[in-house]
């Protein structure tokens, strides 16, 4: 039995040219001031998480930390999270795990244990966001590896509103569709570009 807390995530994302996410911050509702946080990302040695279409991640936010694993399925995300304490979020970011009971069985789930995860590194983003129905829009300007990129997400209750949203949006603003890759897929390309 999984005990962290899930929850599925639809979304739909677009990466923009700097014009494009200035337009779309003045355009939109989203408000003046970023939300600032630190994704702190890991895998095993070799890739398992990878390989497996899954990740892991420990998000910064005012030195509070959520230790997310993130498994793809069909046109949605299953999150699997739990809030850590400062000292277990520290003591993994320097490669000394502690072993958290729903945190070691939410990994098991996946094949691996707590102890084959190394730390690579982190990517900071600058979010706004504003919700509007069922609907969040997330604008995104993201810092890692001495790059920088922008991107518009959009969550949704269900694929065929938040494809709705999503399409309606890339048209009216002229925005060209493309299969984005995530952030974390960003960070670890980043590393061998």
């Amino acid at each position: 039995m999984i005990l962290l807390k899930q929850e599925i995530e639809i979304e739909f994302k677009a990466m923009l040219t700097k014009e494009k996410f200035e337009l779309l911050e003045r355009e939109l509702a989203f408000p003046k001031k970023p939300i600032t946080q630190t994704n702190h990302y890991f895998d095993t040695k070799d890739f398992y998480l990878r390989h497996k279409r899954c990740s892991v991640r420990l998000r910064e936010i005012d030195e509070e930390y959520t230790f997310t694993l993130k498994q793809a399925k069909e046109n949605h995300v299953l999150e699997s999270n739990k809030k850590l304490a400062f000292n277990d979020s520290n003591a993994l970011l320097q490669g000394h795990y502690r072993k958290i009971d729903d945190v070691e069985e939410t990994l098991q789930s996946v094949g691996i244990s707590g102890g084959d995860l190394i730390y690579y590194g982190a990517l900071k983003t600058e979010r706004k966001h504003f919700s509007e129905g069922q609907i969040i829009y997330f604008l995104d300007k993201s810092f890692y590896n001495g790059k920088k990129d922008f991107e518009l997400e959009i969550e949704a209750p269900t694929y065929k509103l938040g494809l709705k949203v999503f399409q309606d949006i890339l048209k009216k603003y002229n925005i060209t569709p493309s299969r984005p890759m995530t952030k974390i897929e960003r960070f670890f390309q980043s590393m061998l570009d």
